[in-house]
């Protein structure tokens, strides 16, 4: 019974792109083999363009959905389903080599089954077959065979004689003739793949003339085969691309390939195409040729950036903000911990993961939080609250939680958010407010103003008699726990009073003698001159806000007479100044925004108001909203200037839209419930809004805006801002087309650098990512041929020990041989071939030991089956690391090899996604390289050295004796796109990815030390576990 050998589910990869599969379907259709997969009921549910075309198939898809009993008439090849339903009831791979009949000649085929198991293997949901044509393995294996009889025949019959040696001549003449038969037949059946093949592939001098090219190749130049032929590949690569490519191709002379990297292709249109190039050296007939696979990777590129750039965005927003982020499971236990966690709570991020809710909270209460988080997951719904909690050293702190139940896309709770903030400050600023509250209780009863004091809630704490009379109550001491809306004042009144109160504690900044209006508690309006100042405790912090006024009603009648008397000559020639500077800055300036600046500024001056702004409805977007654009205020004014929902205004637009010109001057007594909700979204007193109609049917408004004071519009000034707004029509249309040729502008300018900056990240990112794969698919190719070589040699070391003994005894024993033996023997030297034929199959197992070291290296530092974490040896990637950069330790400038320092400490096995650490190393060590060829140091050295930390941490440190850098630069090293390089040699990339990989990625450190003629070192510190 052969053993089982199941491919789950979990082992095959999830593909989330739509690229994905078609990468995984090129692979496929690429490789030799014969490649099809079946589902449970035997059905096919895929294949590879070479199993396809073998059953006669255009397209790889055409076999979805049928059976073996649908292919087997048309290619008669009746072996198709003769063991799956086999290996699908007993669940149990299958291996064995068939000899079937091809247009009249024999083929041998090696068949494997694979069942298809789900992950738990509990069943087997499919199969997976591959077909190899092994005839000319076996054809080999045959000749092979007939040669060792001969050889049997040539020891057992001693006395042969040249007749027999002459025949054994011919016999291995008819065999190479055979061999070269074959080697032509797989040459056509190679250049069928060549022309069907997906991938560019292109065939070159190696002074860069294209001698032959696929259609794929020609395709991703925009050409024919016939127009690419004998281009050179300097005419399809951009200037900037040619000393990188130099060095390319000089490092091509010496290990004999180069790539894959990326570059760009010049398009017969123009344009830039980017491509994954990899290009080998190869000799045909004694001459340098080079090989070239390309394909184009634009599109798969462009969705990678855009994912990393949102997970970037989103992961950046977590670790940075203030505010502690916590998630949880549905068990209530932590699963992620972001830095403000750890500092408000004082557990690092592998101290708190796994914990359960209850160990933040302190012991008396951990039994009600219990039985409240399993309410809170059981309502779904968010919860806002307060607690008390414990901190990792013991102390109590004062927390406010936002929770936030998480679902999945079924609707099913997967977990909860929390967002936490530590207010022990400020509760206990609360505190010594209360108790500073009564010794000033006696202070303020006795002076003559009205005085009350809130909470920074706007929660009254107390006031004085005077206060207590005016709102209707008999003691101050009713007023404490009571809000604006529960006294005598209007509703209006109260929000007015509470977004003055908003204002004051969160500018921080007191409101001295604003003029207000206020309806008592008998009925009767009164104006005051009020006061606001916030309450602040000893560190400076507010924790409420203190307020004062004094009944002025009498007095601002008789001021606002004699105002309005002195103001009304003034005013005319204001306006009129006003409009003749307004009319002289259109005749002078295309510029709207200048022109509308100054008319807010001048119209603020002249109606003496608090805030002047301009705004537009923009009703172009799914969801309309208004957009201030421009104001005018003081400089310590709140601005205004942004983008508002619609709904801030509902029905009042309406209004505006009829141009309607919209006047309230104070909000408090005013029952216009459109202007309370512009009111509450702004936070005006009196406001005059007047519309503005394009004649493309843009609306504007222009609103005048008093905040603390109520203002009476009179109808000189509403004339004033109405005529204002005509002109400013006139000064739009002037300046719309100059706005829309200089925005058209700097919309392709900002579109330039964001190409510009994208086309540099994709380079790099696309080269490491490609690194591993390539990697690890060539070590698999060169292993399997090594193997087979170095198993065969012991063998060949076996015969030609038997066969020099035998020519030895023959000597012995036929001193004298035939004269035509003796001529030949001398003329193939055949002491020499005796003596250096041994040392021969020595050297030849030298090499290919040399070979599986350096395939081992290259497996373990691409680590492509390891995408999860895991725990690894560290010093087994340094080393595979170094084995790979061997090649680059010998110095390309100097006649000194560079000195590799290894100071290995005894290290734990490490949890860590070790294909990415080993880009670090990969990184680290290049860069250091590089510095020493540019410094030309007379004995360069590298050092690398391995230490245990406390706490189970791991330190790795890189070090060279190169020139060192400068304070600047290192203050800037893993900054992106940063580089000390030469243009061409260097990104500025890889530390960014360097960095991010050990401190976002492991929860490590990485950083530099460095002194200019000292060298640099790079230390990494990650956790063990």
């Amino acid at each position: 019974m052969p053993a089982r050998s199941w491919i789950t589910m979990s082992t095959i990869p999830t593909w989330t792109h739509e690229e994905d599969r078609e990468l995984i379907q090129l692979v496929l259709n690429n490789l030799s083999h014969l490649t099809y997969w079946k589902d449970s009921s035997g059905q096919f549910r895929g294949c590879n363009a070479a199993f396809a075309k073998a059953v006669g198939l255009s397209h790889s898809r055409e076999i979805v959905g049928k059976s073996s009993a649908d292919l087997a008439p048309l290619v008669g090849f009746d072996f198709l389903g003769d063991r799956d339903a086999i290996v699908l009831a007993q669940g149990t791979s299958e291996n064995h080599t068939l000899q079937v009949e091809q247009n009249g000649a024999i083929a041998w085929l090696a068949i494997r089954k694979i069942p298809l198991c789900s992950d738990n293997g509990d069943r087997v949901s499919g199969l997976l077959c591959t077909i190899e044509d092994i005839t000319a393995q076996k054809t080999v294996e045959q000749q092979l065979h007939h040669l060792n009889e001969a050889l049997e025949d040539r020891v057992q019959s001693r006395t042969a004689e040249l007749a027999e040696a002459i025949v054994r001549l011919e016999t291995e003449m008819l065999e190479r003739e055979q061999v070269e038969t074959l080697l032509r037949t797989n040459e056509s059946y190679h250049r069928h793949l060549f022309e069907m093949s997906p991938i560019g592939l292109a065939l070159r001098t190696v002074n860069g003339t294209l001698i032959d090219v696929n259609p794929a190749y020609a395709a991703i130049l925009g050409r024919t085969v016939p127009e690419t032929l004998n281009l050179s590949t300097w005419d399809l690569t951009p200037a900037d691309y040619a000393p990188f490519e130099q060095e390319l191709i000089q490092n091509l002379y010496r290990v004999g390939y180069y790539g894959p990297y990326e570059k760009k292709y010049i398009h017969k249109d123009g344009s830039l195409v980017s491509v994954r190039l990899s290009s080998i050296l190869v000799d045909r007939e004694g001459e340098p040729y080079v090989w070239s696979i390309v394909e184009d990777i634009s599109q798969r590129v462009e969705a990678e950036i855009a994912l990393r750039q949102s997970q970037q965005r989103i992961s950046l927003l977590v670790q940075q903000t203030p505010l502690a982020v916590i998630e949880w499971n549905t068990n209530w236990e932590i699963i992620d911990w972001n830095p403000a966690a750890e500092r408000i709570f004082g557990y690092r991020r592998n101290e708190a993961i796994g914990q359960p809710a209850s160990f933040l909270m302190p012991p008396e209460v951990r039994q009600a939080v219990d039985i409240v988080l399993e309410q809170t997951l059981g309502d779904r719904n968010n919860t806002h609250r307060i607690n008390d909690n414990i901190t990792a050293d013991g102390r109590r702190i004062i927390c406010e939680w936002y929770n936030t139940i998480l679902h999945d896309e079924a609707g099913e709770v997967v977990g909860v958010a929390s967002l936490v903030q530590d207010i022990s400050d400020r509760r206990a600023a609360e505190l010594k407010l209360h108790a500073s509250q009564q010794l000033l209780r006696q202070v303020i009863d006795n002076i003559p103003q009205s005085t009350y004091w809130k909470n920074c809630h706007s929660v009254y704490l107390g006031c004085n008699h005077n206060f207590a009379k005016d709102a209707g109550l008999k003691s101050p001491s009713e007023i404490i726990g009571k809000t604006d809306f529960d006294l005598a004042w209007t509703r209006e009144e109260a929000e007015w009073y509470r977004e003055c109160d908003e204002q004051v504690m969160a500018s921080n900044t007191p409101w001295l003698h604003v003029i207000e209006a206020q309806h008592r508690s008998d009925g009767q309006k009164v104006w005051l001159d009020t006061n606001r100042i916030p309450l602040r405790d000893a560190e400076g912090s507010v924790i409420g806000i203190l307020g004062t006024y004094e009944d002025i009603s009498e007095r601002k009648k008789a001021e606002e007479a004699l105002r309005d008397s002195e103001q009304q000559l003034r005013e005319q020639a204001e306006r009129e100044r006003i409009l003749n500077r307004l009319i002289r800055k259109i005749n002078h300036t295309l510029d709207f925004d200048t022109i509308l600046l100054t008319t807010l500024q001048e119209l603020r001056r002249f109606l003496q108001i608090d805030h002047c702004i301009f705004a537009w409805y923009r009703n172009n977007v799914d969801r309309p909203y208004w957009e201030i654009t421009a104001e005018a205020c003081e400089a310590d004014q709140t601005e205004l200037r942004g983008r508002y929902p619609e709904e801030v205004i509902a029905e009042l637009a309406e209004r505006l839209f009829k141009q309607e010109t919209i006047q309230i001057s104070d909000i408090h007594e005013s029952r216009d419930q459109d202007c309370q909700q512009l009111a509450q979204a702004i936070g005006f007193r009196a406001t005059l809004i007047v519309p503005l109609q394009m004649p493309s049917d843009t609306v504007g408004v222009l609103a005048a805006i008093n905040y603390n004071n109520p203002r009476d519009w009179r109808d000189r000034e509403i004339k004033l801002v109405q005529t204002v707004m005509e002109q400013l029509a006139i000064a739009l249309n002037q300046a719309e087309l100059y706005n829309q040729a200089r925005d058209k502008a700097q919309e392709l300018e900002t579109l330039l650098r964001e190409y510009q900056r994208t086309q540099t990240q994709m380079v790099q990112s696309e080269k490491m990512s490609s690194l591993g794969q390539l990697v690890a698919g060539v070590a698999h190719e060169i292993n399997n041929p090594v193997n087979f070589i170095y198993g065969n040699l012991n063998y060949a070391s076996d015969y030609t020990r038997d066969l020099m003994d035998l020519i030895q005894l023959y000597q012995k024993h036929y001193p004298a041989p035939h004269a035509e033996i003796q001529t030949q023997a001398d003329a193939v030297d055949l002491d020499f071939l005796l003596a250096d034929l041994p040392k021969l199959l020595n050297s030849m197992r030298t090499g290919a030991e040399r070979i599986q070291k350096i395939v081992l290296s290259l497996r373990n530092f691409s680590r492509m089956d390891e995408a999860e974490q895991k725990a690894v040896d560290i010093h087994e990637g340094i080393e595979s690391t170094l084995m790979i950069l061997q090649n680059r330790f010998k110095s390309s400038t100097t006649k000194t090899n560079i000195t590799i320092t290894q100071e290995f400490g005894q290290l734990p096995p490490v949890d860590c996604y070790a294909g990415q650490l080993n880009q670090v190393f990969m990184n680290l060590i290049s860069n250091a390289i590089d510095a020493l060829e540019e410094a030309n140091i007379e004995e360069p050295e590298i050092r690398i050295q391995t230490n245990y930390l406390p706490d189970n941490w791991i330190q790795i440190r890189i070090a060279d004796n190169g020139p060192g850098i400068t304070p600047e630069q290192k203050n800037r090293l893993f900054d992106p796109f940063f580089t000390t390089k030469p243009i061409g040699k260097g990104t500025g990339l890889g530390l960014s990815i360097s960095y991010q990989i050990v401190v976002e990625k492991h929860n490590g450190r990485l950083y530099c030390e460095s002194q200019l003629g000292k060298g640099t070192e790079f230390i990494i510190e990650i956790p063990a576990e």
